[in-house]
């Protein structure tokens, strides 16, 4: 028995009918409750719903599968938020991501679990997320909507190099609101890069850096800046 035949009262087909039919704007799913086929309709109901603007799948494992969601995110410009969760996108289908995500109209939430990126997927992200950010500041009032607001890459694989070019899109995000790079191996180095561009945000409510190995000396460079930042509401990984 499925997922959605235990918790929803419905078929796996039924559930995918009603996506398609733009009765289910926030998908919530395991790749697990579907077979292939149900997986296929699941990405095509996507790819046409009118209704659909939050995604959120986990334990999605099969190259072409990544690729057949990511293809249908493309073609859906409704869709604000992508969360997937203990699917290997690796570096190379965080690059195809990004290259996607700088030509989709309104993705402006991000959320990457366990999803084996490390320095080089979140480079190719944060160049991304800049490349859209300068064209859509280049719009003026029209382009806002198109900014970043969230990016979570929790549990990952991302070191200093990845931290040092993640916090120029802390530095730049000028919608940023949630940054959250918990359990990665974020060393003093790439904290200090983190706390230099918190300094000039005055967006970002939620930072999570919690579960990396910097020392005091990170921390404390965090501490520094975020005692002076009223706008953070909630933080995590170090104490004030």
């Amino acid at each position: 028995m499925s997922f959605f035949e235990q918790v929803n009262g419905k078929t796996v087909d039924e559930y995918v009918s009603d996506v398609a039919n733009g009765k289910t704007p926030a998908i919530a799913v395991s790749r697990r409750d579907f077979n292939a086929d149900q997986y296929k309709a699941l990405c095509e109901a996507i790819r046409n719903s009118k209704a659909v603007n939050n995604v959120f799948l986990s334990d999605i494992s099969d190259e072409a599968e990544i690729k057949m969601l990511f293809d249908a995110i493309a073609s859906n410009g409704n869709i604000e938020k992508i969360t997937l969760q203990n699917t290997p996108l690796g570096d190379k289908y965080v690059k195809e991501f990004a290259d996607m995500y700088v030509k989709h109209p309104l993705l402006t939430g991000i959320f990457f679990k366990n999803a084996n990126i490390g320095d080089e997927g979140a480079v190719a992200l944060a160049h991304a997320v800049s490349q859209k950010t300068k064209a859509a500041e280049a719009e003026g009032v029209n382009g806002e909507a198109k900014l970043l607001k969230s990016i979570r890459l929790n549990q990952n694989h991302i070191k200093n190099d990845g931290a040092k070019a993640l916090a120029e899109v802390l530095k730049d995000g000028k919608k940023l609101q949630v940054f959250i790079v918990a359990g990665n191996e974020i060393e003093d180095e790439g904290m200090f890069a983190v706390a230099d561009a918190l300094a000039v945000n005055d967006t970002v409510e939620k930072l999570d850096v919690s579960g990396n190995p910097f020392s005091p000396s990170g921390a404390a460079a965090l501490v520094a800046v975020v005692r002076n930042k009223p706008s953070i509401k909630e933080y995590a990984g170090f104490e004030i």
